[in-house]
């Protein structure tokens, strides 16, 4: 035996006469030590109570062995069901209906049968209910560990851990001692019989791959299978697909009507994946014959009107499937959710179970919602940043910005915890997570974060345990709260880059909308915002042509003018508001002339999807920035004023830095202004 292998074992050995001293005490402080030692977090162990309601609820009992490893602690990461707070739907559908569900699957895909249970029927319907009548006679299985199960009978120590992924069945462990703590089984090793699961290891049907891990660098065996296929006389080309880069194959080069020729194949570490859109997954086991496979599949006899959409209705003949033992694979998204899992939790990293996540949740409302439930209650200390900016930004300083916050955010949260402190990580419509900053990673490596800091696609909350401290961001106010003075002067001794504009807390938002109701700013229903919008963009190619700092962004009408504003907007927030209130009041003069008194007009956020609003500019009071919902300058967003029949109006652009304005009217009482303040137009009329 290899020396470092010795060694292994005699540790396991030493680790396992440690334990049997201690078992007459009922001490699994082995195991849990050694799992504690790969992340896994425990919870203290379940109650009798606990354990009673649990072999209540799914029908079965516990052997004394795992009885007693999950009531001395409850494993709570790593793969291992939460029986104490994880939801019965979860439990029951994606732990413990997972092997008959690999046979029911096997039975209808990969002609799997046994003698023992006569004859199969000859319609699918009819096995399917056979095989399930045959499955309840069968020993129940107790998930363990990700697809790693425990016999419940016979109820006795020490029945063995199985594998189970479909009828593809491998034992893992000779008991359940062992295989927590991973030890090799040898050949000599007593494993207990049980019925049918023993049968299956001793007789694979199939051979599952592994598909939770990590794709290989595959350039090679693609450009390879590529050039194959081309010489074979049929059509390949390289494609990225949902789990990575895989080649695509046709008989002919698709029409431009489809991205996909019948169906594509991708190297996984385990294996080869065969992919047909309407058959699904297949394990390829003979790579070498990978190249005649793909031959045979393109040239399977398929009716000539289905060509043109034969993506979607090629099939996978069976006389194919069996000549080249193809497997069907039941593609599990949970499976490979929890690979991604397992590697974040080596990072600090570790997923609430559904009812971790209600109660956590309910705390936070209960500290940071008003009693009557009407809005969100800023806590104190606490600085409000506008982050609207980054909305603007593209590609590499997007991706700069956010690997700034990132960096800084994880080291202030490393300045308030100690190693061991777990925050909460909190999305209000995904997973949750508790979260060790200590675990080394680097704060700019967007793969290792589970959860973002930065708020652009859901809302993001990091907070201790006690609420002492966190960052709340919000994607729809695009806003990141930090509160906690221990946060503060962590942030303030490194502040992001995005940390460069405060915006209004809750509480003032809320006075200032009072304001503006009076004031007569009224907020546009969904509808009324979403047909506006709709109008806007037919009339102005808005969609198609923002986002460009070196184009205008609109088709600007054949009556306007636009100004370069880009001096203007390097000058200090202090001068910027002086010269947008001036701004403000010549255009508030020009509309008044332009409309009736009971006339209004919109003024639109693209950023925001709720600021968007209806005024009279004969109601306008003042030009104060904080009577104004929205701004008028377009440092940061896009500025749209639109008359009802947007025959005038007013657009600024942030990323081109210019600001245009259109309609006869509003052109000729606005232009000598405009002039004086920002210089000949640099467009007129678009051109």
């Amino acid at each position: 035996m290899h020396g470092i292998a010795r060694k292994t074992c005699e540790r396991w050995e030493k680790q396992l006469t440690t334990f049997s001293e201690n078992q007459s005490t009922d001490d699994f402080t082995v195991v849990i030590e050694h799992l504690k030692s790969l992340r896994i977090a425990f919870e203290e162990g379940l109650s009798d109570s606990e354990i009673s309601t649990i072999e209540t609820t799914y029908g079965f009992r516990f052997p004394p062995d795992l009885r007693r490893f999950i009531q001395t602690a409850l494993p709570v990461s790593g793969g291992f069901p939460n029986w104490r707070s994880e939801s019965t739907t979860i439990l029951q559908y994606q732990w413990i209906n997972r092997p008959w569900d690999g046979i029911a699957f096997d039975i209808e895909h990969n002609d799997f049968w046994r003698d023992k249970w006569g004859p199969r029927p000859a319609m699918l319907e009819d096995a399917i209910a056979e095989g399930k009548r045959r499955f309840a006679e069968v020993p129940f299985l107790i998930p363990v560990r990700s697809h790693h199960y425990l016999p419940a009978s016979p109820s006795l120590e020490s029945n063995p851990v199985f594998r189970v992924r479909q009828t593809d069945v491998t034992v893992s462990g000779a008991n359940l001692i062992s295989f927590l703590l991973n030890e090799p089984i040898s050949e000599s090793a007593d494993v207990r019989e049980i019925p049918f699961w023993c049968e299956l290891t001793r007789d694979h049907h199939v051979i599952v791959p592994d598909l939770s891990a990590s794709l290989i660098d595959q350039q090679k065996e693609n450009d390879e299978l590529i050039r194959e296929a081309k010489a074979a006389g049929f059509w390949a080309e390289a494609t990225n697909t949902l789990y990575g880069p895989g080649v695509s194959c046709d008989h002919r080069l698709p029409d431009n009507d489809r991205r996909y020729g019948m169906f594509w194949v991708i190297r996984m570490n385990s294996a080869w994946l065969l992919f047909v859109a309407r058959s699904g997954f297949y394990a390829i086991p003979e790579a070498n014959r990978l190249t005649e496979l793909c031959l045979a599949l393109v040239n399977c006899p398929q009716e000539e009107e289905l060509i043109p959409r034969r993506f979607l209705t090629f099939t996978i003949d069976d006389r194919i499937r069996r000549n080249f033992g193809l497997v069907a694979i039941k593609i599990n998204i949970e499976e490979q959710r929890q690979g991604r899992l397992r590697s974040w939790e080596q990072l600090g990293w570790r997923e609430m179970s559904d009812g971790q996540k209600d109660t956590i949740w309910e705390r936070y409302h209960t500290v940071f919602s008003y009693p009557d439930g009407n809005g969100f209650r800023t806590p104190a200390p606490s600085i409000t940043y506008d982050i609207s900016a980054i909305s603007l930004q593209k590609d590499e300083a997007f991706d700069c910005i956010e690997s700034d916050l990132s960096s800084k955010t994880l080291e202030a949260l490393q300045k308030c915890t100690k190693h061991g402190d777990e925050l909460l990580a909190l999305d209000l419509n995904h997973s949750c997570y508790f979260f060790d900053p200590h675990v080394g990673f680097v704060g700019a490596d967007a793969d290792s974060w589970a959860m973002p800091v930065l708020p652009s696609r859901d809302n993001y909350t990091f907070l201790d345990h006690a609420f002492r401290f966190g960052i709340i961001g919000n994607c729809v106010d695009l806003t990141i709260c930090v509160f906690g003075r221990q946060l503060l002067d962590a942030f303030a001794a490194n502040q992001p880059l995005i940390f460069c504009r405060e915006a209004w807390s809750a509480e003032e938002r809320m006075e200032l909308e009072r304001i503006w109701e009076v004031d007569g700013w009224v907020r546009l229903a969904v509808d009324e915002k979403d047909n506006l919008w709709d109008d806007f963009d037919q009339r102005f190619n808005f969609l198609e042509k923002k986002g460009s700092a070196d184009r205008p962004g609109i088709t600007e009408p054949s009556q306007s003018m636009t100004w370069d504003v880009s001096e203007i907007l390097t000058n200090d927030e202090e001068d910027l508001a002086r010269i947008e209130s001036g701004l403000k009041k010549l255009l508030v003069e020009s509309l008044c002339l332009m409309t009736t008194v009971d006339e209004r007009l919109y003024i639109l956020d693209s950023l925001r999807w709720y600021e968007n609003y209806s005024f009279s500019p004969h109601q306008v009071k003042s030009v104060w920035t904080h009577q104004w919902p929205l701004p008028v300058f377009p440092k940061d967003n896009y500025t749209i004023i639109l008359a009802a029949n947007m025959q005038f109006g007013v657009f600024g652009n942030p990323l081109e830095k210019t600001f245009c304005i259109f309609g006869d009217g509003l052109l000729r009482s606005l232009q000598p202004h405009m002039t004086a303040i920002f210089g000949p137009p640099v467009r007129t009329c678009g051109m």
